[in-house]
């Protein structure tokens, strides 16, 4: 009995210029080489009638399917010796593949329907496989150890062709993209998409090679450092931070534990401050504390604060409220304090005078004028025990520089953000990155906080990284190319020399101009999720774990079981020794353990 030939319908497909299953009528192909349907073959009284057989390759077809260097091997290595070379360097008639590999045929034409964008990075990653764009990477790269001008200029060249031959590529595909929108492919779409977004990328990267001699750098590097590392280095922070989970969520967190950071700088400044103050007075406290010993006297008269302030509170029939009255009955019902108390004093109403809290004009103007009669109260017992009223000055100084870090940026960033949302930061962070924070650096300097004045910087520069991340992650950079460069002139760039070169190469509108933005945009949203995930990293390991956290950490829940008071106590059952029985030692022990949890 003979046998019925198979017809591999796949392989007609592809010599029929077919890419993909969907598109290729199979029967008609397989009726236009002599054969019938499986069904019709069956029963046919030919038995030599060819029968249509679905083709299912193994994994090793289909590695062999993705090495076509191995045909032009095989064929220059059986070919003339004049043909050897050449089948290595170019296909011989009837190779179509000029890639040395084609890594989306380890997929079968089902799956690469499934995973366009996988199939879309194969097919542009064997793209660079080619005799020509192999030589130009070669000559881009390999040859800048050549020595002298051309060391310089050749690679810089090559880059330039090949960015251009990219962006040549990804403009042939804009015709196919625009057809499978149009159709509804949704998979041909995405296939065709990958290739146009990896090639603006490659060619952006490209030209900025072209333009300056050197790589885009990635990441942070030191001077003098090799490219491979610095390269090296930003996949290494942006796989971390992608591992992390490179969302909104993530760089909030990063930003609530740089906030708090900021906030407890300032925190310590504000107190530095004051106790600084406090120091020149002490003696006079000192002094003041000697010579009442024993008389159960104040040395500070309170009657003109109450008098001048009374008056305030007439002109604006202001009525306060319970926590003010409280505070102001204090020094209402102490006729005499002590330079101590009136200092402690001053201090309790300078909050409520400069603070931040919701009080009414009104009730701070009440205590200003409070504020400033206990310090010429404070002012004149001092010059008396002292002779002088330079401590004083300082002290007052000090303190009036403390209270005023309540007030603008510096205020907004003491604010605590316990119980709010985790993205609160975000927002405070955004005033912080772009504020003048030279007096407070100054102030700092001035009383030994030069760590804290340089974290403060450092905390800027950080707070507009992970601002930047932030944006790039709501898609803000999703804008023209013009807007970004205006914006961010220095991660743009690339986007300009890609949209200079697609013109140059008569690529009409608006062609150039999608290329552009979509190079600055890649280049921008690189370089901010890669800045961001190093900060995110150095922030978790440099500080406590709750600067990251907005609310109190709950606990397991558990469970204690207490004896009712209201019940009389039974003496443990006893052995006839004398001894727990252990079935009562057991309970007791059980009952234990139940409270220590």
């Amino acid at each position: 009995m003979s046998t019925q030939p198979t017809v591999d319908y796949d392989s007609l497909a592809k010599q029929n210029g077919a890419i993909s299953g969907p598109q290729v009528d199979y029967d008609a192909l397989a009726r236009q080489h002599g054969a019938t349907s499986s069904e019709s073959a069956h029963n046919s009284p030919d038995p030599n009638a060819a029968v249509i057989s679905a083709y299912h390759p193994t994994w090793v077809d289909r590695l062999r399917d993705a090495l076509p260097i191995v045909d032009r091997i095989q064929t220059g290595l059986s070919g003339p010796a004049t043909s050897n070379l050449g089948a290595l360097a170019k296909p011989l008639p009837g190779m179509s593949d000029e890639r040395a590999v084609a890594p989306e045929r380890l997929m079968t034409a089902s799956e690469q329907q499934a995973h366009p964008i996988a199939t879309g990075v194969g097919e542009f990653s064997g793209g660079m496989t080619t005799p020509g764009n192999l030589l130009m990477m070669g000559m881009s790269g390999g040859l800048g150890g050549i020595r002298g001008v051309a060391g310089k200029v050749i690679p810089r060249v090559a880059s330039g062709v090949l960015s251009a031959q990219t962006l040549r590529g990804v403009y042939d595909e804009v015709p196919d993209f625009r057809a499978a929108i149009d159709r509804g492919d949704a998979s041909e779409a995405q296939r065709i998409f990958t290739h146009i977004a990896l090639g603006t990328a490659m060619a952006a990267f490209g030209i900025q090679h072209a333009a300056t001699g050197q790589p885009s750098e990635l990441g942070t590097s030191g001077v003098g450092q090799k490219t491979y590392d610095t390269y090296r280095q930003a996949g290494e922070q942006f796989s971390k931070l992608r591992n992390r989970g490179d969302t909104l969520n993530t760089i909030s967190e990063g930003a609530t534990g740089l906030y708090n950071s900021i906030r407890q700088s300032l925190l310590t400044h504000q107190e530095v401050l004051k106790d600084d103050g406090v120091k020149t007075i002490q003696a006079a406290i000192d002094a003041d504390k000697g010579a009442l010993m024993n008389s159960n006297r104040g040395s500070i008269p309170t009657a003109k604060v109450v008098a001048e302030a009374a008056k305030v509170l007439d002109a604006t029939d202001y009525q306060m409220k319970p926590g003010e009255r409280t505070l102001f009955s204090r020094i209402v019902n102490q006729p005499e304090m002590t330079l101590e108390e009136a200092k402690l004093m001053r201090t309790a109403v300078g909050r409520l005078a400069f603070g931040r809290s919701s009080v009414t004009p009104e009730a701070k103007a009440v205590f200003t004028t409070a504020y400033n009669e206990l310090g010429e109260g404070m002012k004149g017992r001092i010059q008396e025990l002292q002779g002088t009223t330079r401590p004083y000055e300082h002290y007052n100084n000090q303190l009036r520089a403390s209270f005023e870090l309540n007030q603008g940026i510096a205020g907004e960033m003491t604010e605590n953000l316990q119980g709010q949302d985790r993205h609160a930061a975000i927002a405070k962070m955004s005033k912080f990155a772009n504020a003048n924070l030279s007096e407070i650096q100054e102030q700092m300097q001035k009383i030994g906080l030069a760590k804290e004045s340089a974290d403060l910087a450092k905390a800027q520069k950080y707070a507009r990284s992970l601002l930047g991340a932030h944006d790039v992650a709501n898609g803000k950079y999703m804008s023209g190319v013009y807007r970004l460069f205006m914006q961010n002139p220095k991660q743009a760039w690339p986007g300009i020399a890609v949209m200079m070169a697609a013109h140059g190469m008569g690529i009409p509108f608006p062609g150039p101009q999608i290329a552009g933005a979509m190079a600055a945009a890649g280049n921008i949203g690189l370089r901010a999720r890669s800045e961001a995930g190093r900060i995110g990293q150095e922030l978790k390991t440099n500080l406590p774990d709750e600067y990251f956290r907005t609310r109190t950490q709950a606990e397991a829940p558990e469970t204690f079981t207490y004896n009712n008071p209201d019940e009389g106590w039974t003496p443990s059952p006893t052995s006839p020794s004398g001894d727990i029985t252990p079935a009562e030692k057991a309970k007791q022990i059980n009952r234990v353990r139940r409270i220590k949890r």
